[in-house]
């Protein structure tokens, strides 16, 4: 357990790091947090605890099973008929704990995050005197997961009760033709109570496989972010280095191969002769008519920008507060790629390029 938790938690950080930024902008810190150390708690103790004691009480079930159908075929096709109906119940109450230990832990997630963002912005949190309304926010989303929680421990109580009233009603039932076999001289004293002994225990093992089923199932619910997160796949990821082929200058600035040709637009009448003047050599930096539009916003950060940056150039980018500096870096840096268009690297699609280059 303690290993797996190791090797989730590692995969599951490892996995994020890689995410866009996009993924980061929608997605709070806390919950990301709350993902890898409490959710990856649950998952340890699903190996170490719960499919531990499920496995060695399925071992006991069917060595027991072996028993009863050596015995009496026609008792042991009875019994099998009460543990399924038992086994069936388990069934319908592992699924709707999965899906109510998902609902929960994403409400304590949701708690996480409002906590972690709090501290984060304590000092204004304090100056606006918002301590209340930040604690209210908690308690609210604490109260919710509070609400859930009642609801399984119901749902365990009632499953419980519900199985143990088919078992009872099982041993009425298998007691009563056990002994009007008896009464028959078809199950002679020794073998009878030979075989109610092996159904106590095929039932106890069953009820406990059901049981940690159950909690297994509750588990996995909990703990289904987490894989969500293992699997997500970058919307923004290096290309297959396979399948790539750069623009290479030499020493000399001459072009040695291209696969994407240059089709800059420039962004001056200056920088077009630039341009003319040294052909061979591609712009370091060069935007293709490029528009950026953030997920969360409505309107373009960034609207069909076309420039050129060469060897040499002195570059400002000049601009009031909102109007789009930060997104030109954030581009470059290629944090978020274009709705449209494109920007190059020394006459290279960035798309194409890997962090590392």
């Amino acid at each position: 357990g303690s290993r797996g938790n190791y090797n989730v938690r590692v995969k599951t950080l490892s996995n994020i790091l890689h995410q866009e930024t996009e993924f980061f902008d929608g997605t709070e810190t806390g919950v990301l947090l709350s993902r890898i150390n409490n959710d990856v708690n649950k998952i340890g103790n699903v190996v170490s605890f719960h499919v531990n004691i499920m496995l060695r009480q399925t071992v006991q079930f069917l060595f027991g099973s072996v028993y009863l159908l050596k015995m009496s075929l026609p008792l042991a096709a009875y019994a099998a008929v009460g543990i399924l109906a038992v086994a069936k119940v388990s069934a319908v109450y592992g699924r709707f704990a999965r899906t109510m230990s998902n609902r929960v832990q994403k409400l304590l997630a949701d708690g996480s995050a409002i906590a972690e963002t709090s501290f984060r912005m304590s000092e204004t949190v304090r100056s606006f005197n918002g301590m209340s309304y930040e604690r209210q926010k908690y308690e609210q989303s604490q109260f919710n997961a509070l609400e859930l929680e009642e609801v399984q421990a119901w749902a365990y109580g009632t499953h419980k009760v519900v199985s143990d009233v088919l078992e009872v009603s099982f041993k009425i039932g298998l007691l009563l033709t056990t002994w009007k076999l008896g009464v028959l001289g078809k199950l002679d004293t020794n073998n009878l109570i030979a075989f109610l002994s092996y159904v106590e225990f095929v039932l106890n093992s069953s009820n406990e496989v059901g049981d940690q089923w159950a909690k297994i199932q509750s588990s996995i619910g909990a703990s289904e972010s987490v894989f969500d997160l293992v699997r997500r796949v970058p919307k923004i990821r290096d290309p297959d280095p396979s399948s790539v082929m750069l623009n290479v200058t030499d020493v000399n600035g001459q072009l040695q191969s291209q696969t994407f040709p240059n089709q800059q637009q420039p962004l001056s009448k200056h920088a077009n002769n630039e341009m003319e003047s040294s052909s061979t050599t591609p712009p370091i930096i060069s935007f293709q008519n490029m528009t950026l539009q953030y997920k969360s916003m409505t309107s373009n950060a960034l609207t069909d920008l076309s420039a050129s940056f060469n060897p040499g150039d002195r570059v400002a980018i000049v601009g009031r507060s909102g109007s789009g500096k930060s997104s030109i870096l954030r581009s470059i840096l290629r944090f978020y790629d274009p709705s449209s268009g494109s920007i190059s690297l020394n006459g290279n699609n960035l798309r194409t390029l890997s962090r590392s280059q």
